[in-house]
């Protein structure tokens, strides 16, 4: 056990016989002529080389950081070396012809090596050698008192790994060459070792003695019974850690003394097993390099690779992930699947639509192993496409849309996609593909004459499920094998943590190209949950995922800690001082992964949430799906740090070990492997690659076959067993949660012409905001400018992997041995512009105050207005905060699309000053060119355009189109609570840029309501109306017109189809419908107090006071007939709603005195208008357009 003791000054022994008082002698003014001399000079010249940019502090398993104030606890472990190991290392001394001094400083080395994994070792050392009365030091002194002036720093240098003779070798010669140099005095190596004056210039100290002369009388007694006796034995108090080895004639035994404000006793009496296991291996076999050395005790074996990887479950089903989501279709039906952009599907009807799509691609070719393409954006039909796939028995290949046609083509080329699914729009900008991509949105009518009923599936859970591309070194993205027994596993075992319900409502967020998007859908839908879907726009602003989630009750988010903390803090731009700013969600779950967690996010997190779930930190990588999940406590102690990432998975093994695949101790930092049931199958045509990465598990020999994945992540054991992730042993890292690998980048980058070197790294700004800069050298007589790069290196990365910063280099920084010396690349500025690039100033106050902002969101103190936001290293998550620092500045309720068209200072300053009334005026220029009539869409219940924005970009170019937003947007401006008034107003600022008519009109949902009235009151005032269309406008109160019998009909037939699930499904509608009424009510009284105070209202509550007014402006609504035609837009998509089957006209029938045509368009009532329907939509509309255009 360890002791402990507090220091209370100089110790003193009891054997006074065995150490005599030393004699001491003056050497002062000896010392102050040596220090004048030659020979001074030539030990401050040899010591300041063998110390130049050393590293003293050594990584050691510390449980506490330094406290301010020094209590002065003190700890030691004694060493008891057995008598075999006493006359083991007795031999090999001999037979080495080396002394015990130098096998115990090597051995020590060792360790400190072993625990850190850093390559220079640097430690005090100090020995003393009985000579007759007096102990001798290699500095000359006599007595123990002088102790101090005796250490000498001893460097190791392990970059090349030796064997343990070969270090023995250099340590031997380097104490001797050290010893040459022992006159300095330690002030003067103090001030070289840690010019600062730091408490501690040698943090680890090594201190030997030998007593040859030990007295023969008691040779008989034991030795550790007389460690408090012999000289030397006392406690360092000015190392953290050190090492005591006494040598008599009858053996030797030593002790760790450390600082026990620093270590644990368990860790030092770890440690000090460790040191006798590998000192023991070392002397029984010098030849094996010190990475081959064990280290690792019996039980800490057992323990390690044994218990803390056997953890066994027993899952559901019958291995089949299909199977698990077609058993939910045909329990609940009608229950909702999937929520996207307002369309709601329920489980019947995406398994019918999957099931269609999977025959389809049956009887294309698709099975076992045929690799299908999916590039789509975010909309029902992704989810449809993948399940689909995977019922089919092919091979799910994700292709984001918004990469490059260079990474696109690279995947296409490496896969040799047979079949493509895509839409209709992305077909112009996809690279060069053999065979017609298949539109789902244009050829669905082809693909719904398939079968509804589950197809039949050869693939078995060896046969490949995904492959997903990942960043590669060579320049070239790597495609990752996933077979299917990997996925239905990591769903499973995931599960056990997650708990999903049918009950729980679970956002999706990720990018479908990256692995965490498997489990965001999978897991929802396999268990019965309700999956919402964030649309791409969603997906990107995180103030928008915050309204999302209030608005469909998630329970479950999925997601980075990159895009919360962009999203927290532009929430705390936008909310006024004083108010409350916890977001009001009922998460029960709040799930991060794609980087390291850290504990000060945490707290922050837990600020803004009025209800604080349970977090779970989820680590994997797209090699191993998922490894690990950590629960965190919600009365976590930690503060600061990445927090740990929790256990293996069920059936998954985890290792931490060094380069010659030897375990390391706990606390001890190596590089992780993963085994089990979770790996891919290796890199799709890459053997290589496979071969170096997955390689046999040498501890698990009852396993044929059985296989490791070598991470790359350094990480380490906590003394619980969970793991703590540290960093990588290469150059791979983490952007927005997003995985990088640099070399790819510096191979791109070496391919221009003007490029002769270049190296990537992430960088850190004053923020704690993590970006990619790159060095690079520049070819002869060539002079790169840095746009150029950025510009060549968008045409073959994704956004994230283009750098922000860019730094011109005269020559690469080189170590003494020649190799690029990272440490060494200067500081890069995040600035866009070359020395002989002019910054252009802001010419008036409004782009004063945008320079400012932007200064204060990208951290750059330079910034021109023709500067684009996105060159300077700007993304969609810092344009988030720009927008919500703009809004509070100004006023001004932007879309982050708005970025796209002015990215600069000066265009955005000119959007701005063009939209002046931008929330004062109702009308908004949508399309202004064009030569044919102006088409004017009326706003939906939430007032704002949003829901055209889609459509838009299927008309005509030649149509000029103006939309009708509702007053009081701004929170400031009185709202109207009258379709007759908003009519009136909405026409005085309509005949502004159309005085007279034909008018063409159109509006969605509550808007066709208004745009009726709008065609009434200019029908009255004499105006003609060429065109009113209304997009699936269902006039309210339709059901309380309906007979009470036969309201019970269509329950009962509800009923008789899906049995108690049907009135389950009515009964929750019923809850959610409650729950959302009581936020609205929350939300009223917030925005109550805010208009009180005529201050304008939080983004995230803003329309709600507008959706308010015109639910009842609605209902207040006294519909009269209409002498025109009208045109009734009726979404195919129809809920089990009582009004809409007994009324299948929506109530417009006897209201249309010029008839009533009605057109079905594809889609729900909402998704109508959203990909992939909308296409639909817009070809029927411009039909109509153009027969009753004059």
């Amino acid at each position: 056990m360890a002791e402990k003791n507090v220091l209370r000054g100089k110790e003193s022994g009891l054997l006074s016989q065995l150490h005599p008082e030393s004699k001491t002698q003056s050497l002062t003014s000896g010392k102050d002529k040596w220090l004048q001399g030659e020979a001074a000079a030539t030990s401050l010249a040899y010591w300041q080389q063998q110390l130049e940019g050393v590293t003293l502090n050594i990584d050691l398993p510390v449980a506490r950081r330094r406290p301010a104030v020094i209590t002065g606890l003190r700890g030691k472990q004694r060493l008891i070396f057995s008598e075999t190991l006493n006359r083991e290392m007795k031999d090999f001394a001999e037979s080495e012809n080396i002394n015990l001094l130098t096998i115990f400083l090597a051995a020590f080395h060792t360790l400190l090596y072993r625990y850190s994994g850093q390559e220079v070792i640097v430690t005090g050392a100090e020995w003393f050698e009985e000579n007759g009365e007096e102990m001798v030091s290699p500095a000359g002194g006599t007595a123990l008192s002088e102790r101090v002036g005796n250490i000498l720093p001893i460097r190791t240098n392990l970059e090349v790994v030796p064997t343990f003779r070969e270090l023995l070798q250099t340590l031997a010669q380097g104490v001797t060459e050290a010893a040459r140099y022992q006159n300095l005095p330690f002030e003067q190596l103090s001030q070289i070792i840690a010019p600062q004056g730091d408490r501690l210039p040698l943090p680890i100290n090594f201190a030997y003695y030998e007593y040859p002369h030990f007295p023969s009388e008691l040779a008989g007694v034991k030795l550790d019974s007389l460690w408090q006796e012999l000289p030397g034995n006392r406690t360092i108090y000015l190392f953290d850690l050190a090492l005591e080895i006494q040598v008599i004639p009858a053996g030797v035994q030593g002790c760790f003394s450390y600082n026990g404000d620093l270590f644990d006793d368990s860790t030092i009496e770890a440690m000090a097993g460790h040191f006798q296991t590998l000192l023991a291996a070392a002397v029984a076999d010098p030849e094996l390099n010190l990475n081959q050395l064990p280290m690792l005790t019996a039980a800490e074996r057992e323990l390690m690779l044994g218990e803390w990887n056997q953890l066994k479950v027993d899952y559901p089903g019958d291995g089949s992930i299909t199977a698990q989501f077609e058993a939910q279709a045909a329990t609940n039906p009608g229950s909702i699947a999937l929520i996207c952009g307002g369309e709601e599907i329920t489980y019947g009807q995406l398994n019918g639509k999957v099931n269609q799509l999977a025959h389809y691609l049956q009887k294309l070719g698709v099975g076992p192993d045929v690799p299908v393409g999916v590039c789509l954006e975010r909309s029902p039909l992704i989810i449809i496409a993948l399940l689909a796939i995977l019922k089919a028995g092919g091979v799910c290949v994700p292709l984001d849309p918004t990469y490059p046609q260079d990474r696109l083509s690279i995947i296409l080329k490496d896969t040799q996609l047979s079949i493509l699914l895509t839409q209709e729009k992305l077909t112009g900008q996809l690279p060069h593909y053999h065979n017609s991509p298949i539109c789902l949105d244009t050829q669905w009518d082809s693909i719904a004459l398939e079968s509804q009923d589950n197809p039949p599936c050869a693939a078995i859970g060896d046969n490949l499920a995904y492959i997903l591309y990942t960043s590669g070194s060579t320049g070239k993205p790597k495609g990752v094998e996933m077979p299917r027994s990997n996925i239905w596993h990591y769903v499973q075992s995931i599960d056990k943590h997650l708990q999903i319900r049918p009950d729980d409502i679970y956002l999706h967020t990720a990018s479908f190209s990256f692995s965490s998007s498997i489990r965001q859908f999978l897991t929802p839908l396999t268990r019965g949950a309700k999956l919402v879907l964030a649309t791409q726009e969603q997906s990107k602003n995180t103030l928008k995922l915050f309204e999302l989630m209030q608005a469909e009750n998630v329970t479950v988010c999925d997601s980075l800690q990159a895009v919360w903390a962009h999203g927290l803090h532009a929430l705390d731009t936008i909310s006024d001082p004083g108010t409350d700013k916890r977001l009001p969600l009922k998460l029960r779950l709040l799930l991060f992964s794609g980087g390291l967690l850290t504990a000060d996010f945490l707290q922050t997190l837990r600020e803004h949430l009025e209800h604080p779930p349970q977090i779970i930190n989820i680590y994997g990588q797209t090699e191993t799906t998922g490894n690990t999940a950590y629960p965190i406590p919600a009365d976590l102690a930690q503060t600061t740090g990445p927090v740990s990432v929790g256990r293996p998975l069920a059936y998954r093994q985890t290792y931490i070990l060094n380069s010659e695949l030897q375990p390391v101790p706990i606390g001890a930092i190596g590089e992780l492997h993963v085994s089990g049931c979770s790996l891919s199958r290796g890199y799709l045509n890459r053997p290589d690659l496979t071969q170096e990465k997955y390689i046999p598990n040498p501890f698990t020999p009852d396993t044929p076959g059985a296989i490791l994945y070598k991470t790359g992540d350094l990480a380490r054991y906590l003394p619980d067993g969970s793991l703590e992730i540290i960093g990588r042993t290469d150059f791979q890292v983490k952007i927005r949660g997003m995985r990088v690998e640099t070399g790819e980048i510096e191979s791109i980058l070496l391919q221009h012409p003007a490029v002769k070197q270049a190296v990537v790294t992430a960088r850190d700004t004053a923020a704690g905001e993590r970006f990619l800069a790159a060095y690079y050298v520049a070819a002869p007589n060539q002079t790169p400018v840095n746009s150029e790069l950025r510009a060549f290196l968008k045409e073959h990365l994704p956004d994230y992997m283009v750098p922000a910063a860019f730094m011109r280099l005269e020559a690469m920084p080189l170590t003494a041995n020649g190799k690029l010396n990272r440490l060494g690349l200067p500081e890069p500025q995040l600035d866009l512009h070359e020395s002989n690039t002019p910054v252009v100033a802001p010419r008036d106050d409004l782009e004063a105050k945008l320079a400012a902002i932007w200064q204060q969101v990208l951290g750059i103190k330079q910034i021109g207005i023709q500067d684009s936001f996105f060159d300077l290293g700007g993304h969609s998550l810092l344009a988030v905060e720009l927008f919500a620092r703009i809004e509070k500045e100004f006023g001004k309720n932007l879309i982050l699309a708005t970025l796209l068209q002015a990215p600069t200072i000066a265009q955005l300053a000119t959007y701005i000053r063009d939209n002046q009334d931008l929330d004062t005026k109702s009308l908004v220029v949508m399309q202004p060119k064009g030569t044919k009539p102006p088409l004017f869409c009326i706003h939906a219940v939430g007032g704002n355009l949003l829901s055209y924005k889609e459509l838009l970009a299927h008309l005509d170019r030649d149509q000029p189109v103006y939309g009708l937003q509702a007053q009081g947007l701004d929170g400031k401006q009185p709202i109207l609570s009258k379709i007759e008034d908003m009519a009136a107003l909405y026409i005085q600022e309509m005949k502004t840029v159309q005085p007279d008519g034909p008018y063409f009109i159109v509006g969605h949902s509550f808007g066709g309501f208004v745009a009726f009235e709008i065609a009434q009151q200019l029908q009255a005032a004499g105006d003609e109306v060429a065109f009113l269309g209304l997009f699936d406008a269902i006039i309210p109160g339709a059901k309380g017109r309906v007979p009470r019998q036969e309201v019970l009909k269509l329950h009962w037939h509800g009923f008789s189809e899906n049995g108690p699930a049907y009135f389950l499904q009515k009964l929750q509608q019923k809850i959610t419908a409650t729950q959302n009424e009581l936020d609205d009510s929350w939300k009223r009284l917030k925005g109550k107090y805010y208009q009180k105070q005529g201050v304008a209202l939080p983004h995230k509550i803003r329309n709600l006071p507008i959706k308010q007014a015109n639910h009842q402006a609605a209902r207040a609504y006294k519909l009269q007939p209409y002498p025109g035609v009208v045109t009734l837009f009726r979404a195919a998509v129809r809920y089990d709603t009582v009004a809409w089957k007994l009324d299948p006209l929506l109530g417009w029938g006897p209201l249309a005195g010029g008839g009533l045509q009605v057109i079905d368009v594809p889609g729900g009532h909402e998704s109508c208008l959203k990909e992939p329907y909308v296409s639909s939509l817009a070809a029927a509309l411009t039909a109509c357009l153009g027969k009753t255009a004059i």
